[in-house]
Protein backbone atom coordinates (compact mmCIF):
# COMPACT_ATOMS: atom_id res chain seq x y z
CA UNK A 1 0.00 0.00 0.00
CA UNK A 2 1.30 3.46 -0.85
CA UNK A 3 1.93 5.92 1.90
CA UNK A 4 -0.09 9.11 1.38
CA UNK A 5 1.80 11.52 -0.76
CA UNK A 6 1.80 14.94 2.21
CA UNK A 7 3.28 18.37 1.87
CA UNK A 8 4.28 21.01 4.06
CA UNK A 9 4.08 24.16 3.30
CA UNK A 10 5.48 27.46 4.58
CA UNK A 11 3.85 27.85 7.61
CA UNK A 12 4.31 23.73 8.34
CA UNK A 13 0.75 22.97 7.95
CA UNK A 14 -0.28 19.65 6.64
CA UNK A 15 -1.51 19.84 3.06
CA UNK A 16 -3.84 16.82 2.49
CA UNK A 17 -2.83 14.89 -1.20
CA UNK A 18 -5.08 15.60 -4.02
CA UNK A 19 -6.47 13.05 -6.93
CA UNK A 20 -6.97 14.43 -10.26
CA UNK A 21 -8.80 11.42 -12.66
CA UNK A 22 -9.26 11.55 -16.50
CA UNK A 23 -12.17 8.95 -17.54
CA UNK A 24 -12.06 6.83 -20.97
CA UNK A 25 -11.77 3.29 -22.07
CA UNK A 26 -8.10 1.79 -22.37
CA UNK A 27 -7.57 -0.11 -25.79
CA UNK A 28 -6.27 1.90 -28.99
CA UNK A 29 -10.02 1.02 -30.48
CA UNK A 30 -10.64 3.72 -28.33
CA UNK A 31 -8.07 6.04 -27.87
CA UNK A 32 -9.25 8.94 -30.33
CA UNK A 33 -12.89 8.53 -29.55
CA UNK A 34 -15.27 11.42 -27.75
CA UNK A 35 -15.96 9.37 -24.70
CA UNK A 36 -11.96 9.22 -24.24
CA UNK A 37 -11.43 12.96 -23.40
CA UNK A 38 -10.46 12.80 -20.11
CA UNK A 39 -7.66 10.68 -20.90
CA UNK A 40 -6.52 12.81 -23.26
CA UNK A 41 -7.24 15.70 -20.82
CA UNK A 42 -5.35 14.34 -18.32
CA UNK A 43 -2.08 13.29 -20.69
CA UNK A 44 -2.34 16.81 -21.61
CA UNK A 45 -2.06 17.34 -18.04
CA UNK A 46 1.11 15.14 -17.08
CA UNK A 47 2.71 16.23 -20.21
CA UNK A 48 1.97 20.59 -19.26
CA UNK A 49 3.24 19.50 -15.56
CA UNK A 50 6.18 17.00 -16.14
CA UNK A 51 4.49 14.26 -14.06
CA UNK A 52 6.33 11.38 -13.06
CA UNK A 53 6.22 8.29 -15.25
CA UNK A 54 3.37 6.53 -15.69
CA UNK A 55 2.64 3.67 -13.28
CA UNK A 56 0.51 0.39 -13.00
CA UNK A 57 -1.48 0.61 -10.09
CA UNK A 58 -5.29 0.72 -8.35
CA UNK A 59 -6.59 -0.91 -11.28
CA UNK A 60 -5.32 1.73 -13.69
CA UNK A 61 -2.28 3.72 -14.49
CA UNK A 62 -0.80 6.45 -12.33
CA UNK A 63 2.04 9.22 -12.08
CA UNK A 64 2.98 11.72 -9.42
CA UNK A 65 2.91 15.37 -9.40
CA UNK A 66 3.41 18.36 -7.28
CA UNK A 67 1.32 21.33 -7.65
CA UNK A 68 1.43 24.81 -5.75
CA UNK A 69 -1.52 22.89 -3.34
CA UNK A 70 0.63 19.97 -2.63
CA UNK A 71 1.48 16.90 -4.33
CA UNK A 72 -0.68 14.36 -5.45
CA UNK A 73 -1.60 12.15 -8.64
CA UNK A 74 -3.22 11.33 -11.87
CA UNK A 75 -4.90 8.13 -12.26
CA UNK A 76 -6.32 7.07 -15.80
CA UNK A 77 -8.60 4.08 -14.43
CA UNK A 78 -8.64 0.60 -16.94
CA UNK A 79 -11.41 -0.74 -15.80
CA UNK A 80 -13.83 0.50 -18.31
CA UNK A 81 -15.80 3.94 -18.26
CA UNK A 82 -18.71 2.22 -16.35
CA UNK A 83 -16.50 1.10 -13.54
CA UNK A 84 -14.65 4.10 -13.10
CA UNK A 85 -15.33 4.27 -9.17
CA UNK A 86 -13.39 0.85 -8.60
CA UNK A 87 -9.77 2.38 -9.94
CA UNK A 88 -10.83 5.85 -7.61
CA UNK A 89 -12.26 4.00 -4.62
CA UNK A 90 -9.04 2.04 -4.40
CA UNK A 91 -6.74 5.18 -5.05
CA UNK A 92 -8.51 7.18 -2.61
CA UNK A 93 -7.75 4.36 -0.01
CA UNK A 94 -4.13 3.73 -0.80
CA UNK A 95 -3.28 7.72 -0.64
CA UNK A 96 -5.88 8.59 1.80
CA UNK A 97 -7.22 11.44 -0.47
CA UNK A 98 -9.85 13.17 0.53
CA UNK A 99 -12.76 13.15 -1.62
CA UNK A 100 -13.19 17.04 -1.10
CA UNK A 101 -9.42 17.28 -3.12
CA UNK A 102 -10.65 15.00 -5.50
CA UNK A 103 -10.94 16.32 -9.55
CA UNK A 104 -12.57 14.67 -12.64
CA UNK A 105 -12.00 15.14 -16.04
CA UNK A 106 -14.76 13.67 -18.74
CA UNK A 107 -16.89 14.09 -21.37
CA UNK A 108 -20.65 16.01 -21.71
CA UNK A 109 -23.08 15.36 -24.21
CA UNK A 110 -24.93 18.71 -22.63
CA UNK A 111 -22.20 21.20 -23.27
CA UNK A 112 -21.14 21.96 -27.18
CA UNK A 113 -18.07 20.70 -28.65
CA UNK A 114 -15.55 23.57 -27.54
CA UNK A 115 -17.23 24.38 -24.42
CA UNK A 116 -16.18 23.43 -21.00
CA UNK A 117 -17.51 23.71 -17.14
CA UNK A 118 -16.70 23.20 -13.75
CA UNK A 119 -18.66 21.55 -10.90
CA UNK A 120 -18.80 20.47 -7.43
CA UNK A 121 -21.28 18.42 -5.60
CA UNK A 122 -23.47 17.53 -8.14
CA UNK A 123 -25.37 14.35 -9.55
CA UNK A 124 -23.71 12.40 -12.05
CA UNK A 125 -25.75 13.77 -14.53
CA UNK A 126 -26.48 10.70 -16.58
CA UNK A 127 -22.49 9.67 -17.09
CA UNK A 128 -21.73 5.95 -16.01
CA UNK A 129 -18.36 6.96 -15.23
CA UNK A 130 -19.08 9.91 -12.36
CA UNK A 131 -21.79 7.34 -11.57
CA UNK A 132 -19.63 4.77 -10.78
CA UNK A 133 -17.85 7.60 -8.75
CA UNK A 134 -20.25 8.32 -6.89
CA UNK A 135 -21.75 4.91 -5.79
CA UNK A 136 -18.07 3.81 -4.69
CA UNK A 137 -17.46 6.78 -2.57
CA UNK A 138 -20.75 7.12 -1.46
CA UNK A 139 -19.96 10.97 -1.82
CA UNK A 140 -20.43 13.51 -4.97
CA UNK A 141 -18.58 15.97 -2.97
CA UNK A 142 -15.63 16.51 -5.71
CA UNK A 143 -14.80 18.72 -8.80
CA UNK A 144 -15.87 17.87 -11.95
CA UNK A 145 -14.39 19.39 -15.15
CA UNK A 146 -16.69 18.70 -18.06
CA UNK A 147 -15.50 19.07 -21.50
CA UNK A 148 -18.23 19.46 -24.21
CA UNK A 149 -18.56 17.09 -26.82
CA UNK A 150 -22.11 18.06 -27.57
CA UNK A 151 -25.04 15.86 -28.54
CA UNK A 152 -25.44 13.70 -31.94
CA UNK A 153 -27.54 14.64 -34.98
CA UNK A 154 -31.12 12.54 -34.48
CA UNK A 155 -29.79 9.99 -36.79
CA UNK A 156 -27.32 9.03 -35.08
CA UNK A 157 -27.59 6.68 -31.29
CA UNK A 158 -25.98 8.59 -28.39
CA UNK A 159 -23.61 4.99 -28.48
CA UNK A 160 -22.13 5.59 -31.51
CA UNK A 161 -21.45 9.20 -31.08
CA UNK A 162 -20.00 8.81 -27.96
CA UNK A 163 -17.47 5.74 -29.09
CA UNK A 164 -17.04 7.92 -32.16
CA UNK A 165 -13.85 10.02 -33.05
CA UNK A 166 -13.92 13.42 -33.52
CA UNK A 167 -14.86 14.92 -36.72
CA UNK A 168 -11.96 16.94 -38.12
CA UNK A 169 -13.90 20.47 -37.62
CA UNK A 170 -14.20 19.06 -33.96
CA UNK A 171 -10.65 18.50 -33.72
CA UNK A 172 -9.70 21.69 -33.84
CA UNK A 173 -11.76 23.15 -31.14
CA UNK A 174 -10.67 20.13 -29.23
CA UNK A 175 -6.96 20.68 -29.07
CA UNK A 176 -7.18 24.15 -26.94
CA UNK A 177 -9.87 22.68 -24.86
CA UNK A 178 -7.45 19.67 -23.89
CA UNK A 179 -4.87 22.94 -22.80
CA UNK A 180 -8.12 24.72 -20.70
CA UNK A 181 -8.97 21.43 -18.99
CA UNK A 182 -5.15 20.96 -17.72
CA UNK A 183 -5.80 24.24 -16.30
CA UNK A 184 -9.11 24.14 -14.89
CA UNK A 185 -8.21 20.91 -12.90
CA UNK A 186 -4.80 22.89 -11.86
CA UNK A 187 -7.51 25.78 -10.35
CA UNK A 188 -9.44 22.93 -8.86
CA UNK A 189 -6.70 21.95 -6.73
CA UNK A 190 -4.60 25.06 -6.14
CA UNK A 191 -7.46 27.63 -5.62
CA UNK A 192 -10.49 25.41 -4.97
CA UNK A 193 -13.22 24.89 -7.07
CA UNK A 194 -15.29 27.89 -6.39
CA UNK A 195 -12.65 30.02 -7.46
CA UNK A 196 -11.97 27.36 -11.12
CA UNK A 197 -15.76 27.57 -11.42
CA UNK A 198 -15.93 31.70 -11.16
CA UNK A 199 -12.73 31.20 -14.00
CA UNK A 200 -13.93 28.76 -16.48
CA UNK A 201 -17.78 28.43 -16.07
CA UNK A 202 -20.42 30.43 -18.93
CA UNK A 203 -20.23 33.23 -16.28
CA UNK A 204 -16.84 34.68 -16.44
CA UNK A 205 -14.58 34.47 -19.53
CA UNK A 206 -12.41 31.32 -20.24
CA UNK A 207 -8.86 32.49 -18.47
CA UNK A 208 -10.25 34.79 -16.97
CA UNK A 209 -7.58 36.04 -13.85
CA UNK A 210 -8.78 34.37 -10.46
CA UNK A 211 -10.39 36.13 -7.60
CA UNK A 212 -8.02 36.65 -4.68
CA UNK A 213 -8.24 33.62 -2.63
CA UNK A 214 -7.13 32.17 1.05
CA UNK A 215 -4.46 29.44 -0.18
CA UNK A 216 -6.28 25.96 -0.37
CA UNK A 217 -9.84 27.02 0.83
CA UNK A 218 -12.59 24.55 0.66
CA UNK A 219 -14.54 24.37 -2.43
Amino acid sequence: MSRPFVLENSVTEMIPPFLIVGLGNPGAEYAGTRHNVGFMAIDRLAARLAAGPWESRWRGWAATVTLEGGGGWLLKPATYMNRSGLAVAAAVAATKTPVERICVLHDDLDLACGRLKVSYDRGHGGHNGVRSIIEHLDSRKFARVRIGIGRPLPEVDVVTHVLGDFAPEEQRQIGDLLSLAAEAAIACVVHGAAAAMSRFNASAPAGAPLPPQEKNPSP
